[in-house]
C-alpha cells in the first residue's frame, strides 16, 4: 500500500480483479478497516475488465470504515453462503452475479 503501490496499479490494466473485503452493507457498498488498502482497491477496480469480491457470509451487513466500491462497480461476489434479506435483493437488482465456492 501506499504512493508507490498506487502509483504502480493506477498504470496497470488488469482483465480480472479479485478483491477482498472487510465488509458489505446495504448503506456503504463494500468496505474496508484500512483507507490505503481501500485506495489500492479502488485503483484496481478503474483498472479492471471484471471485478470479483471474495468473502465470507460474515461480512454481509457488516461495514468498515472506508468504502471502497459500490454494488454496480462489482461483476461477481464468490462466497461459502448465499445472502439474505435485502442485500440479496441490491445484488440482484445490481447484477451482481453470487458464486458459491
Amino acid at each position: 500500500v501506499g504512493p508507490i503501490a498506487a502509483g504502480t496499479v493506477a498504470g496497470m490494466a488488469f482483465d480480472r480483479a479479485f478483491l477482498g473485503t472487510s465488509g458489505v452493507s446495504l448503506l456503504h457498498g463494500f468496505s474496508n478497516s484500512n483507507m490505503y488498502e481501500a485506495e489500492i482497491k479502488k485503483l484496481a477496480i478503474r483498472q479492471s475488465a471484471e471485478v470479483n469480491v471474495v468473502l465470507d457470509h460474515s461480512k454481509f451487513g457488516e461495514k468498515e470504515l472506508v468504502s471502497f466500491a459500490a454494488f454496480t462497480e462489482v461483476h461477481r461476489i464468490i462466497t461459502e453462503e448465499l445472502p439474505q434479506g435485502e442485500l440479496a435483493g441490491v445484488f440482484q437488482e445490481a447484477g451482481v452475479e453470487i458464486m458459491l465456492g
